[in-house]
């Protein structure tokens, strides 16, 4: 065997000894290659599991449309208002023993409550009476004044406000005007009406308790 076919064999050799090795280092070198796929797949699909799982967040923001709506704030309740105390009764304005009855022309009769009921100035009394009861007294007075009528009835509703009358309206006969004075129990009807001379003809009638009440 000459020296150039050794040659070629030993070369041919060697390179099946080269391929071989190549051969083996390719199957080592991918088989890591291979383990790392699958270890890096395994990672993603676990994490993505992770990141699927349920986890806990904040409520919605007030005013965005979603979740429950925010609780109303109730006004506080108000406390039932209490009713006013009933005022007082008022006080008689008369006393037992009461007058015994009696009457007086052109005079002002005695046990006339004057003290209340006072008459215009410059009036001349025409008729006054008194008339005792059960737990009252009646009085009535007629009486011309100087004063026109609606002055006639201005005198008396000022002059009972002051002792706590107040005025209502009262029924009249014709060309006449006439008022209601009330205090509590007590009552006081005054009409008046013109005598065509300027002068005015009133005439009263009232009646006082002698116990408080209303």
């Amino acid at each position: 065997m000459t020296v150039l076919k050794r040659l070629c064999i030993t070369g041919a050799g060697a390179a099946v000894a080269l391929a071989g090795v190549a051969l083996v280092l390719n199957q080592a070198t991918a088989e890591p290659l291979k383990t790392s796929a699958v270890m890096l797949a395994s990672t993603e699909t676990g994490g993505v599991a992770a990141h699927g799982q349920p986890q806990a967040s904040l409520p919605p923001a007030v005013g965005s449309g979603q979740g429950p709506r925010p609780l109303e704030v109730l006004p506080p309740v108000q406390a039932t208002p209490r009713a006013l105390p009933l005022p007082a009764a008022p006080a008689p304005l008369v006393r037992a023993p009461l007058p015994v009855a009696a009457s007086a022309r052109n005079s002002v009769v005695r046990g006339f409550p004057s003290n209340i009921v006072s008459f215009p100035d410059k009036t001349v009394p025409v008729f006054t009476g008194v008339s005792p009861g059960e737990g009252a007294m009646e009085f009535t007075a007629e009486g011309i004044t100087p004063l026109t009528v609606d002055q006639a009835l201005a005198h008396f509703q000022q002059s009972l406000f002051k002792a706590g009358f107040r005025s209502e309206a009262a029924p009249a006969g014709q060309g006449g005007a006439a008022v209601n004075l009330v205090r509590g129990k007590d009552q006081i009807t005054v009409s008046a009406t013109s005598t065509g001379t300027g002068a005015t003809h009133f005439s009263l009638l009232g009646r006082f308790h002698t116990g408080a009440g209303k």
